[in-house]
């Protein structure tokens, strides 16, 4: 499984359609578009009552993610299984204030 930091935290990640390799879990993911080794991400957002597989499996903001990235989208996640409901909604805050996002609310 491969990695890629984000906010000094380590996500790990995978290709999108691999979806069914998502924990059980909650915790925090960004959905990104790669081209040529390079990432781009397009929106963030955070899970507390679902796991992420749940939220990912039949997301509101899909249509959004495939209308800007014509390439491979990705899904960089953090399993945050013993932290609060404000420690995950923090950290997803920092990561959608710190990039210009696609999709999504600011």
């Amino acid at each position: 499984m491969s990695s890629v930091e984000i906010e000094g935290k380590s996500f790990n990640y995978i290709k999108l359609s691999n979806k069914e390799e998502l924990p059980e879990s909650k915790g925090i993911y960004v959905i990104a578009c790669e081209r040529d080794d390079k990432f781009t991400a397009l929106d963030v957002g955070m899970t507390y009552d679902q796991t992420l597989k749940e939220r990912i499996a039949n997301h509101d903001r899909k249509d959004c993610w495939d209308k800007n990235c014509s390439h491979v989208l990705m899904i960089a996640y953090l399993v945050m299984e013993n932290s609060t409901k404000e420690e995950i909604l923090d950290l997803e805050s920092k990561i959608r204030t710190n990039r210009n996002l696609k999709c999504g609310e600011r």
